[in-house]
């Protein structure tokens, strides 16, 4: 397999393009075998028997990893100032008023801010059209 080859894997219907290690790793767990363990070993929660033959949970969770995995990736790009707004807003659920005030700056300046680092870490997923 050639690094630079373009590899897609499929997310709601959508083929979204990934680096080879989510590709490899999305393979991996999409074999039937190993799906299970692979998915048993990522959770901390115990599946019954039959979500782990359940071919559609398994594939609601591996997706919802990989895209998690790939926003992990994609917010450790961002600035420092860039990721702490997204923390305040979206992990500390501040509102873009009292974060504004914070700052010392308008709600506009915090919203346009917003705008633009929810634009940048669209093009970093490559999946603009999901969100």
């Amino acid at each position: 397999m050639d690094k630079n080859e373009k590899r897609y894997i499929r997310v709601r219907g959508q083929k979204v393009e990934v680096d080879i290690t989510i590709y490899q790793e999305y393979n991996k767990l999409r074999n039937k075998q190993c799906r299970r363990d692979a998915l048993y070993r990522a959770t901390t929660e115990e599946l019954t028997e039959e979500e782990c033959l359940n071919p559609n949970a398994l594939d609601d969770e591996i997706e919802r990893r990989l895209l998690a995995e790939q926003l992990h990736i994609a917010l450790q790009k961002l600035t420092r100032e860039e990721y702490s707004l997204i923390r305040e807003l979206f992990y500390w659920d501040t509102s873009e008023r009292d974060l504004a005030e914070s700052l010392g700056v308008s709600c506009s300046t915090v919203h346009k801010r917003k705008a633009q680092i929810l634009k940048k870490l669209r093009k970093l997923l490559k999946i603009s059209d999901l969100w």
